[in-house]
Protein backbone atom coordinates (compact mmCIF):
# COMPACT_ATOMS: atom_id res chain seq x y z
CA UNK A 1 0.00 0.00 0.00
CA UNK A 2 0.99 3.74 -0.64
CA UNK A 3 2.69 5.04 2.55
CA UNK A 4 -0.46 6.24 4.90
CA UNK A 5 -0.21 9.27 6.72
CA UNK A 6 1.85 8.79 9.83
CA UNK A 7 -0.79 9.36 12.77
CA UNK A 8 0.02 11.00 16.07
CA UNK A 9 2.06 9.38 18.74
CA UNK A 10 -0.28 8.35 21.57
CA UNK A 11 -0.81 5.57 24.00
CA UNK A 12 -1.47 2.20 23.06
CA UNK A 13 -5.10 1.06 23.56
CA UNK A 14 -5.05 -2.40 25.25
CA UNK A 15 -7.93 -4.68 25.01
CA UNK A 16 -7.60 -7.99 27.15
CA UNK A 17 -9.62 -10.66 25.36
CA UNK A 18 -11.17 -13.85 27.25
CA UNK A 19 -13.47 -16.70 26.53
CA UNK A 20 -17.11 -15.85 27.52
CA UNK A 21 -19.47 -18.31 28.55
CA UNK A 22 -22.67 -18.43 31.22
CA UNK A 23 -22.28 -16.57 34.08
CA UNK A 24 -23.88 -18.72 36.30
CA UNK A 25 -21.94 -21.87 34.78
CA UNK A 26 -18.27 -20.27 35.25
CA UNK A 27 -19.16 -19.60 38.74
CA UNK A 28 -20.30 -23.41 39.61
CA UNK A 29 -17.22 -24.24 37.34
CA UNK A 30 -14.53 -21.96 38.97
CA UNK A 31 -15.94 -22.72 42.40
CA UNK A 32 -15.58 -26.55 41.61
CA UNK A 33 -11.75 -25.95 40.33
CA UNK A 34 -10.63 -23.69 43.81
CA UNK A 35 -12.20 -26.56 45.65
CA UNK A 36 -10.37 -29.32 43.75
CA UNK A 37 -7.48 -27.22 44.25
CA UNK A 38 -7.64 -26.38 47.51
CA UNK A 39 -8.33 -30.50 48.34
CA UNK A 40 -5.25 -31.52 46.27
CA UNK A 41 -3.26 -28.55 47.44
CA UNK A 42 -2.74 -27.39 44.12
CA UNK A 43 -3.61 -24.07 42.10
CA UNK A 44 -5.06 -24.18 38.14
CA UNK A 45 -2.29 -23.03 35.71
CA UNK A 46 -2.70 -19.50 34.34
CA UNK A 47 -3.75 -19.11 30.64
CA UNK A 48 -0.90 -17.78 28.45
CA UNK A 49 -1.53 -14.50 27.53
CA UNK A 50 -0.23 -13.44 23.85
CA UNK A 51 0.04 -9.49 23.54
CA UNK A 52 -0.76 -8.72 19.77
CA UNK A 53 -0.01 -5.51 18.46
CA UNK A 54 -2.58 -4.07 15.42
CA UNK A 55 -2.67 -0.56 13.87
CA UNK A 56 -5.96 -0.05 14.23
CA UNK A 57 -8.04 1.82 16.81
CA UNK A 58 -11.05 0.22 18.77
CA UNK A 59 -13.37 2.39 16.64
CA UNK A 60 -12.45 1.76 12.93
CA UNK A 61 -14.54 -0.59 11.36
CA UNK A 62 -11.51 -2.99 11.05
CA UNK A 63 -10.98 -3.48 14.58
CA UNK A 64 -13.82 -5.75 14.79
CA UNK A 65 -12.69 -8.37 12.87
CA UNK A 66 -9.00 -8.63 14.29
CA UNK A 67 -11.25 -8.93 17.56
CA UNK A 68 -13.42 -12.12 16.26
CA UNK A 69 -10.54 -13.78 14.47
CA UNK A 70 -8.78 -13.41 18.38
CA UNK A 71 -11.81 -14.96 19.75
CA UNK A 72 -12.03 -17.44 17.70
CA UNK A 73 -8.38 -18.65 18.32
CA UNK A 74 -9.05 -18.52 22.35
CA UNK A 75 -12.57 -20.62 21.20
CA UNK A 76 -10.03 -23.64 19.82
CA UNK A 77 -7.25 -23.28 21.81
CA UNK A 78 -7.46 -23.99 25.94
CA UNK A 79 -4.97 -22.40 28.09
CA UNK A 80 -4.27 -18.96 25.75
CA UNK A 81 -5.61 -15.69 26.05
CA UNK A 82 -4.98 -12.61 23.66
CA UNK A 83 -4.48 -8.93 24.35
CA UNK A 84 -4.97 -6.63 21.45
CA UNK A 85 -3.35 -3.70 21.84
CA UNK A 86 -3.89 -0.95 18.93
CA UNK A 87 -0.74 1.16 18.07
CA UNK A 88 -0.19 4.14 15.93
CA UNK A 89 1.29 3.30 12.21
CA UNK A 90 4.54 4.98 13.34
CA UNK A 91 4.92 3.24 16.97
CA UNK A 92 5.57 0.02 14.62
CA UNK A 93 7.58 1.70 12.15
CA UNK A 94 11.29 1.49 12.38
CA UNK A 95 12.95 4.82 12.84
CA UNK A 96 16.18 6.42 11.22
CA UNK A 97 16.52 8.69 14.51
CA UNK A 98 15.15 8.21 17.64
CA UNK A 99 12.94 5.36 19.41
CA UNK A 100 9.50 3.73 18.36
CA UNK A 101 6.98 3.08 21.11
CA UNK A 102 7.59 -0.53 19.75
CA UNK A 103 12.07 -0.24 20.53
CA UNK A 104 10.54 0.94 23.74
CA UNK A 105 8.65 -2.01 24.36
CA UNK A 106 11.25 -4.47 23.40
CA UNK A 107 14.01 -3.09 25.28
CA UNK A 108 13.73 -4.19 28.05
CA UNK A 109 10.95 -5.91 27.30
CA UNK A 110 8.77 -8.76 26.61
CA UNK A 111 7.03 -6.20 24.44
CA UNK A 112 4.38 -7.58 21.89
CA UNK A 113 4.85 -11.21 21.25
CA UNK A 114 3.50 -10.35 17.70
CA UNK A 115 2.53 -7.55 15.50
CA UNK A 116 0.65 -6.88 12.54
CA UNK A 117 -0.37 -6.95 9.88
CA UNK A 118 2.61 -4.12 8.61
CA UNK A 119 4.24 -3.26 5.42
CA UNK A 120 6.97 -5.31 4.72
CA UNK A 121 9.40 -3.17 3.80
CA UNK A 122 10.04 -2.44 7.53
CA UNK A 123 11.58 -6.55 7.53
CA UNK A 124 15.14 -5.08 6.86
CA UNK A 125 15.34 -2.86 10.19
CA UNK A 126 13.50 -5.01 12.01
CA UNK A 127 16.11 -7.78 11.19
CA UNK A 128 18.67 -5.62 12.06
CA UNK A 129 17.96 -4.81 15.60
CA UNK A 130 17.18 -8.30 16.47
CA UNK A 131 13.66 -8.22 17.34
CA UNK A 132 11.51 -10.12 14.39
CA UNK A 133 12.27 -13.97 14.95
CA UNK A 134 13.16 -16.04 12.00
CA UNK A 135 10.36 -18.14 10.54
CA UNK A 136 10.28 -21.60 9.39
CA UNK A 137 8.27 -21.38 6.30
CA UNK A 138 7.94 -25.13 6.22
CA UNK A 139 5.39 -25.07 9.02
CA UNK A 140 3.33 -22.08 8.03
CA UNK A 141 0.06 -22.76 6.60
CA UNK A 142 -0.43 -22.56 2.62
CA UNK A 143 3.26 -21.64 2.12
CA UNK A 144 3.69 -23.60 -1.19
CA UNK A 145 0.98 -21.09 -2.32
CA UNK A 146 2.64 -17.56 -1.37
CA UNK A 147 3.82 -15.82 -4.16
CA UNK A 148 7.49 -15.25 -5.15
CA UNK A 149 7.23 -11.40 -4.57
CA UNK A 150 5.50 -11.95 -1.20
CA UNK A 151 8.15 -14.44 -0.05
CA UNK A 152 11.34 -11.90 -1.50
CA UNK A 153 9.39 -8.79 0.76
CA UNK A 154 9.15 -10.71 4.18
CA UNK A 155 12.57 -12.08 3.20
CA UNK A 156 16.15 -11.43 4.48
CA UNK A 157 19.50 -13.70 3.48
CA UNK A 158 16.93 -16.01 2.02
CA UNK A 159 15.34 -16.60 6.12
CA UNK A 160 11.41 -15.63 5.93
CA UNK A 161 11.13 -13.30 9.10
CA UNK A 162 7.55 -12.01 8.25
CA UNK A 163 4.24 -14.20 7.80
CA UNK A 164 2.67 -12.61 4.44
CA UNK A 165 -0.70 -12.19 4.46
CA UNK A 166 -1.70 -9.53 2.07
CA UNK A 167 -0.30 -7.51 -0.80
CA UNK A 168 -1.48 -4.00 -2.68
CA UNK A 169 0.01 -2.67 -5.81
CA UNK A 170 -1.53 0.19 -8.34
CA UNK A 171 -3.21 -0.58 -11.96
CA UNK A 172 -5.01 1.23 -14.48
CA UNK A 173 -8.83 1.45 -13.46
CA UNK A 174 -11.00 2.15 -16.27
CA UNK A 175 -14.47 3.58 -16.28
CA UNK A 176 -16.76 1.66 -18.27
CA UNK A 177 -19.40 4.03 -19.12
CA UNK A 178 -16.67 6.55 -20.13
CA UNK A 179 -14.59 3.65 -22.29
CA UNK A 180 -15.62 0.07 -23.96
CA UNK A 181 -11.96 -0.94 -23.71
CA UNK A 182 -8.94 -0.18 -21.43
CA UNK A 183 -6.08 2.06 -23.12
CA UNK A 184 -3.34 -0.50 -24.22
CA UNK A 185 -0.62 2.13 -24.79
CA UNK A 186 0.20 5.59 -23.59
CA UNK A 187 -0.54 6.56 -27.38
CA UNK A 188 -3.65 5.30 -26.91
CA UNK A 189 -4.52 7.07 -23.78
CA UNK A 190 -3.09 10.40 -25.37
CA UNK A 191 -5.67 10.04 -28.45
CA UNK A 192 -8.54 9.25 -25.40
CA UNK A 193 -7.45 12.80 -24.10
CA UNK A 194 -7.66 14.58 -27.30
CA UNK A 195 -11.12 13.39 -27.75
CA UNK A 196 -12.89 13.99 -24.21
CA UNK A 197 -11.15 17.05 -24.66
CA UNK A 198 -12.60 17.91 -27.67
CA UNK A 199 -16.16 17.00 -26.40
CA UNK A 200 -18.93 18.57 -25.26
CA UNK A 201 -18.51 17.20 -21.25
CA UNK A 202 -14.97 17.75 -21.08
CA UNK A 203 -13.38 15.38 -18.79
CA UNK A 204 -10.04 14.03 -18.19
CA UNK A 205 -8.41 10.60 -19.80
CA UNK A 206 -6.34 10.01 -16.69
CA UNK A 207 -6.50 10.91 -12.95
CA UNK A 208 -2.71 9.95 -11.16
CA UNK A 209 -1.09 12.17 -8.31
CA UNK A 210 1.90 12.69 -10.17
CA UNK A 211 4.47 13.47 -7.52
CA UNK A 212 4.22 10.11 -5.52
CA UNK A 213 6.78 7.51 -6.08
CA UNK A 214 4.99 4.79 -5.35
CA UNK A 215 2.04 5.77 -7.67
CA UNK A 216 4.27 6.54 -10.91
CA UNK A 217 7.14 4.16 -10.59
CA UNK A 218 5.61 1.86 -13.56
CA UNK A 219 6.74 4.96 -15.87
CA UNK A 220 10.19 4.14 -14.66
CA UNK A 221 10.29 0.13 -14.52
CA UNK A 222 8.56 0.76 -18.33
CA UNK A 223 11.98 1.95 -19.97
CA UNK A 224 14.75 -0.10 -17.46
CA UNK A 225 14.75 2.32 -14.50
CA UNK A 226 14.53 0.70 -10.92
CA UNK A 227 15.28 1.66 -6.97
CA UNK A 228 17.65 -0.90 -6.18
CA UNK A 229 18.91 -4.11 -8.08
CA UNK A 230 18.68 -7.31 -6.65
CA UNK A 231 21.91 -10.04 -6.38
CA UNK A 232 22.82 -13.09 -4.48
CA UNK A 233 22.46 -11.49 -1.43
CA UNK A 234 19.68 -9.70 -1.89
CA UNK A 235 19.32 -6.16 -2.33
CA UNK A 236 21.78 -4.23 -3.39
CA UNK A 237 21.41 -0.25 -2.26
CA UNK A 238 24.84 0.16 -3.93
CA UNK A 239 23.48 -0.53 -7.71
CA UNK A 240 20.84 2.85 -7.71
CA UNK A 241 18.66 2.42 -10.69
CA UNK A 242 16.82 5.86 -10.32
CA UNK A 243 19.09 8.02 -12.26
CA UNK A 244 19.84 5.42 -14.78
CA UNK A 245 18.73 5.88 -18.43
CA UNK A 246 15.67 4.40 -18.15
CA UNK A 247 14.51 6.21 -15.18
CA UNK A 248 15.30 9.57 -16.86
CA UNK A 249 13.58 8.87 -19.88
CA UNK A 250 10.17 7.80 -17.37
CA UNK A 251 10.44 10.47 -15.81
CA UNK A 252 10.68 13.17 -18.71
CA UNK A 253 8.29 11.44 -20.71
CA UNK A 254 5.48 11.63 -17.50
CA UNK A 255 6.74 15.34 -17.21
CA UNK A 256 5.95 15.93 -21.21
CA UNK A 257 2.07 14.31 -20.49
CA UNK A 258 1.76 17.26 -18.13
CA UNK A 259 3.28 20.13 -19.67
CA UNK A 260 3.16 19.50 -23.00
CA UNK A 261 0.44 17.14 -23.59
CA UNK A 262 -2.26 18.80 -20.86
CA UNK A 263 -2.87 15.44 -19.82
CA UNK A 264 -3.70 16.69 -16.17
CA UNK A 265 -5.03 19.09 -14.29
CA UNK A 266 -2.83 21.17 -12.23
CA UNK A 267 -4.12 19.55 -8.71
CA UNK A 268 -2.29 16.27 -9.33
CA UNK A 269 0.99 17.91 -9.38
CA UNK A 270 0.25 19.44 -5.96
CA UNK A 271 1.47 16.91 -3.22
CA UNK A 272 -1.03 18.46 -0.90
CA UNK A 273 -4.11 17.30 -2.75
CA UNK A 274 -3.24 15.30 -5.56
CA UNK A 275 -3.94 12.08 -3.78
CA UNK A 276 -7.40 12.79 -2.90
CA UNK A 277 -8.30 14.99 -5.80
CA UNK A 278 -6.97 12.01 -8.04
CA UNK A 279 -9.49 9.64 -6.44
CA UNK A 280 -12.23 12.12 -6.85
CA UNK A 281 -12.16 12.75 -10.29
CA UNK A 282 -12.38 9.18 -11.38
CA UNK A 283 -15.24 8.76 -8.62
CA UNK A 284 -17.55 11.50 -9.59
CA UNK A 285 -16.90 10.17 -13.40
CA UNK A 286 -14.42 13.06 -14.68
CA UNK A 287 -11.59 11.01 -15.25
CA UNK A 288 -11.83 7.99 -18.01
CA UNK A 289 -9.13 6.38 -16.18
CA UNK A 290 -7.45 5.98 -12.67
CA UNK A 291 -4.01 4.68 -11.54
CA UNK A 292 -4.27 3.51 -8.08
CA UNK A 293 -4.81 0.33 -5.74
CA UNK A 294 -7.46 -1.78 -4.74
CA UNK A 295 -7.89 0.09 -1.57
CA UNK A 296 -10.00 2.69 -3.13
CA UNK A 297 -12.31 0.30 -4.82
CA UNK A 298 -14.89 0.56 -2.00
CA UNK A 299 -15.00 4.42 -2.28
CA UNK A 300 -15.48 3.58 -6.39
CA UNK A 301 -18.39 1.01 -5.76
CA UNK A 302 -20.18 3.64 -3.27
CA UNK A 303 -20.10 6.31 -5.64
CA UNK A 304 -21.86 3.62 -8.41
CA UNK A 305 -18.80 3.92 -11.17
CA UNK A 306 -18.95 0.94 -13.44
CA UNK A 307 -15.07 -0.11 -13.46
CA UNK A 308 -12.95 -2.14 -14.42
CA UNK A 309 -8.85 -2.99 -13.66
CA UNK A 310 -5.91 -3.75 -16.38
CA UNK A 311 -2.67 -3.30 -16.37
CA UNK A 312 -0.70 0.26 -16.92
CA UNK A 313 -0.69 0.63 -20.59
CA UNK A 314 2.96 0.59 -22.97
CA UNK A 315 4.94 3.20 -22.94
CA UNK A 316 5.90 4.67 -26.34
CA UNK A 317 8.44 2.67 -28.22
CA UNK A 318 8.60 -0.04 -25.49
CA UNK A 319 7.35 -3.42 -25.53
CA UNK A 320 8.04 -4.17 -21.91
CA UNK A 321 5.15 -4.39 -19.81
CA UNK A 322 5.70 -1.37 -17.12
CA UNK A 323 5.59 -3.10 -13.21
CA UNK A 324 3.71 -1.79 -9.98
CA UNK A 325 5.68 -1.44 -6.95
CA UNK A 326 4.33 -4.72 -4.94
CA UNK A 327 3.63 -3.42 -0.79
CA UNK A 328 3.18 -7.37 1.17
CA UNK A 329 1.81 -6.52 4.45
CA UNK A 330 2.66 -9.89 6.88
CA UNK A 331 2.55 -10.31 10.47
CA UNK A 332 6.13 -10.54 12.42
CA UNK A 333 6.78 -12.70 15.27
CA UNK A 334 8.85 -11.22 18.53
CA UNK A 335 12.41 -12.24 18.87
CA UNK A 336 12.15 -11.81 22.65
CA UNK A 337 8.67 -13.62 23.04
CA UNK A 338 8.85 -15.61 26.52
CA UNK A 339 5.47 -17.98 24.66
CA UNK A 340 7.35 -18.17 21.02
CA UNK A 341 5.60 -22.03 20.97
CA UNK A 342 2.40 -20.48 21.51
CA UNK A 343 3.02 -16.97 19.32
CA UNK A 344 3.72 -19.55 16.58
CA UNK A 345 0.26 -21.50 16.78
CA UNK A 346 -1.35 -18.24 16.83
CA UNK A 347 0.62 -16.61 13.70
CA UNK A 348 -0.20 -20.58 11.95
CA UNK A 349 -4.03 -19.88 12.51
CA UNK A 350 -3.56 -16.27 11.06
CA UNK A 351 -2.19 -17.21 8.07
CA UNK A 352 -5.09 -19.86 7.63
CA UNK A 353 -8.17 -19.64 5.04
CA UNK A 354 -10.84 -18.37 7.17
CA UNK A 355 -8.18 -15.60 9.02
CA UNK A 356 -6.56 -14.22 5.66
CA UNK A 357 -9.93 -13.67 4.19
CA UNK A 358 -11.45 -12.36 7.15
CA UNK A 359 -8.27 -9.67 6.69
CA UNK A 360 -8.87 -9.22 2.95
CA UNK A 361 -12.46 -8.22 3.63
CA UNK A 362 -11.85 -5.75 6.59
CA UNK A 363 -8.37 -4.27 5.24
CA UNK A 364 -9.69 -4.24 1.28
CA UNK A 365 -6.62 -5.90 -0.30
CA UNK A 366 -5.30 -8.84 -1.83
CA UNK A 367 -4.09 -12.29 -0.25
CA UNK A 368 -0.71 -13.42 -0.98
CA UNK A 369 -2.04 -17.42 -1.28
CA UNK A 370 -3.15 -18.09 -5.26
CA UNK A 371 -5.59 -20.84 -3.57
CA UNK A 372 -7.47 -18.70 -1.64
CA UNK A 373 -8.78 -17.30 -4.98
CA UNK A 374 -10.64 -20.78 -5.63
CA UNK A 375 -12.52 -20.63 -2.26
CA UNK A 376 -15.77 -19.21 -2.35
CA UNK A 377 -15.84 -16.22 -0.14
CA UNK A 378 -13.80 -14.93 -2.90
CA UNK A 379 -14.41 -16.52 -5.91
CA UNK A 380 -16.52 -14.48 -7.25
CA UNK A 381 -15.23 -11.00 -6.00
CA UNK A 382 -15.10 -8.75 -9.33
CA UNK A 383 -11.43 -7.84 -10.10
CA UNK A 384 -9.49 -9.45 -7.25
CA UNK A 385 -7.68 -12.04 -10.07
CA UNK A 386 -6.60 -9.26 -12.01
CA UNK A 387 -5.42 -7.68 -9.36
CA UNK A 388 -3.39 -10.82 -7.96
CA UNK A 389 -2.08 -11.07 -11.39
CA UNK A 390 -0.57 -7.52 -11.17
CA UNK A 391 0.51 -7.33 -8.03
CA UNK A 392 2.34 -11.08 -8.56
CA UNK A 393 3.91 -9.26 -11.07
CA UNK A 394 5.04 -6.37 -9.74
CA UNK A 395 8.57 -5.31 -7.79
CA UNK A 396 8.81 -5.33 -4.08
CA UNK A 397 9.23 -2.70 -2.19
CA UNK A 398 12.83 -3.08 -1.18
CA UNK A 399 12.78 -3.74 2.58
CA UNK A 400 16.01 -2.56 4.06
CA UNK A 401 16.60 0.79 5.75
CA UNK A 402 18.83 2.26 2.78
CA UNK A 403 15.17 2.86 1.07
CA UNK A 404 14.07 5.09 3.53
CA UNK A 405 17.63 7.71 2.73
CA UNK A 406 16.35 7.39 -1.32
CA UNK A 407 12.59 7.37 -1.20
CA UNK A 408 12.05 11.23 0.24
CA UNK A 409 14.89 12.51 -2.23
CA UNK A 410 13.47 10.63 -4.52
CA UNK A 411 9.70 12.54 -4.44
CA UNK A 412 11.39 16.36 -3.90
CA UNK A 413 13.17 15.26 -7.62
CA UNK A 414 9.70 14.81 -8.90
CA UNK A 415 8.32 17.98 -7.78
CA UNK A 416 11.14 19.84 -9.46
CA UNK A 417 11.12 17.23 -12.65
CA UNK A 418 7.53 16.60 -13.43
CA UNK A 419 6.12 20.43 -14.06
CA UNK A 420 9.21 21.06 -15.95
CA UNK A 421 11.14 22.98 -13.46
CA UNK A 422 14.58 21.01 -13.67
CA UNK A 423 15.71 18.55 -16.11
CA UNK A 424 14.97 14.87 -15.32
CA UNK A 425 18.44 13.89 -15.44
CA UNK A 426 19.66 16.64 -13.15
CA UNK A 427 17.15 16.07 -10.76
CA UNK A 428 16.83 12.65 -10.51
CA UNK A 429 21.02 12.93 -10.28
CA UNK A 430 20.77 15.08 -7.26
CA UNK A 431 18.41 12.88 -5.43
CA UNK A 432 21.00 10.08 -5.68
CA UNK A 433 23.20 11.85 -4.52
CA UNK A 434 21.51 13.55 -1.80
CA UNK A 435 20.85 9.82 -0.46
CA UNK A 436 24.86 9.29 0.40
CA UNK A 437 24.46 6.04 -0.88
CA UNK A 438 27.15 6.22 -3.89
CA UNK A 439 30.30 6.68 -3.27
CA UNK A 440 31.35 10.78 -4.93
CA UNK A 441 33.36 9.46 -7.88
CA UNK A 442 30.10 7.32 -9.03
CA UNK A 443 27.96 10.31 -8.64
CA UNK A 444 29.76 12.04 -10.95
CA UNK A 445 29.34 9.36 -13.62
Amino acid sequence: MVDHPLQGHVAPVKKHLSRKGPILAGLILTLVLVSSACQWGAEPDPPTVLTWWITYSEDSQEYATFEAIAQAYMEQVEGVEIELVSVPWDGIAPRGIGLSQLDQALDPGPGPDLWGPVPCKWTGPLVEKEQAAALDAAELPGQVFYTDVAVQACSVGGTLYSLPVLMDSVALIYNRELISEPPATFADLVSLAKQLASSEDKKWALALPLLSPYHIYPFLDGYGGYIFGWGENGWEPQDIGLQNEGAVRGTRYLSSLYTSQHLFPDALADRTVMYDRSIELFASGQAATLIEGAWVLPQLEAGGIDYDVAPIPLLPASEETPHSLTLVQGIYVSATSEHSQETLGLLSYLGGEESVIALQHAMGTIPVRRDLLRNPALRDTPTLRTWYDLASAGVALPNVSDLDTVWQPWGEALEVAIPGLTPADQALQDAVAQSGLLPPEEEAR
